[in-house]
């Protein structure tokens, strides 16, 4: 298994059962549909935690603590 997440903050990626995949990240196997999904450039990997840092690092920017 993987870890994705949409490239584009709100974007909407559609996972195979048709319900939407979380932005912030979820682990998937790594089948056909989830491969064309990384290489079409609709999810990016991600390693473990970057999720979460990106999100803090957002409301830093923000001026949030």
């Amino acid at each position: 298994m993987f870890k994705v997440k949409p490239k584009e903050t709100g974007a909407k990626v559609l996972k195979p059962d048709g319900v939407l995949l979380n932005p912030a990240g979820e682990d998937v196997e790594p089948t056909t549909y989830w491969v064309r999904r990384l290489r079409d450039g609709d999810v990016v990997k991600v390693e473990n935690g970057a999720a979460d840092n990106g999100a803090r690092n957002e409301t830093k920017k923000q001026g949030g603590k």
